[in-house]
């Protein structure tokens, strides 16, 4: 008889630690893909999704859903200063990114409550830090030059070199946030990849790619994976 009487209250109270970790993870999740897509944006501004000349892994929405960690969430809201991002998106803009999961609860007296999903929302802002990259228009063609009679011969010059910048810096061990600030001050472009695989602190890099000391021509793309910050 006792039993009877306790057992429901029991069960609700289960179900509703259950849901409330749930939630909690959910949030966590949502949290930080928020901040993860803004990051990603500072550097890569006009690869919010898929286009010409942006491609996954390297566009934001890419990074928000695998920061995601298996929670569905919708498609994340992307703006610089306020408006859909375009080419005007550029070094000093604020960029922000908000991601939003409906959260559905399991307990049938708690979800009755609040008679429908419980909407988990986030929002992050970074500021630009250079100029975007993504799809360039390609200019128009000019027209071809009349040929000119008996044309005298012209040595074409060699093609020089491209200017090489600071040696590739050491991010090895430092956390994802100023790896990336120390790439760019070398003036080369950071590409940080999430290592979800193996042990190691969360936030800090664990590779890269050209080795360190390397010189490289300006503006190139150094690699660096990182472990899944907390």
């Amino acid at each position: 008889m006792e039993l009877a009487l306790i057992l429901p209250f029991f069960l609700v109270i289960v179900g509703g630690a259950i849901d409330l970790g749930r939630l909690f993870f959910a949030y966590v999740s949502v949290e930080n893909a928020a901040r993860e897509g803004a990051m990603y944006g500072a550097t890569n501004p006009t690869c919010d999704t898929v286009k010409t000349g942006c491609t996954n892994p390297q566009t934001v929405t890419w990074h928000v859903t695998n920061e995601l960690s298996g929670v569905t969430a919708n498609a994340p809201t992307i703006t610089c200063n306020g408006v859909p991002v375009s080419a005007a998106c550029t070094e000093g803009s604020i960029y922000k990114v908000s991601v939003t999961y409906p959260f559905t609860l399991v307990t049938p007296l708690l979800s009755a409550v609040l008679s429908g999903p419980l909407n988990l929302t986030s929002s992050a802002t970074s500021v630009v830090l250079n100029a975007p990259t993504g799809p360039i228009p390609s200019p128009s063609p000019s027209p071809s030059p009349s040929p000119s009679v008996n044309p005298s011969p012209s040595v074409n010059p060699s093609p020089s070199p491209s200017p090489a910048c600071q040696p590739v810096p050491h991010v090895v061990g430092e956390q994802y946030t100023q790896a990336s600030l120390d790439i760019q001050a070398a003036g080369l472009k950071p590409v940080g990849v999430q290592d979800t695989g193996g042990a190691g602190t969360p936030g800090q890099v664990t590779t890269q790619s050209p080795a360190a000391g390397t010189v490289v021509a300006c503006a190139s793309e150094v690699t660096y994976n990182y472990k899944k910050p907390n």
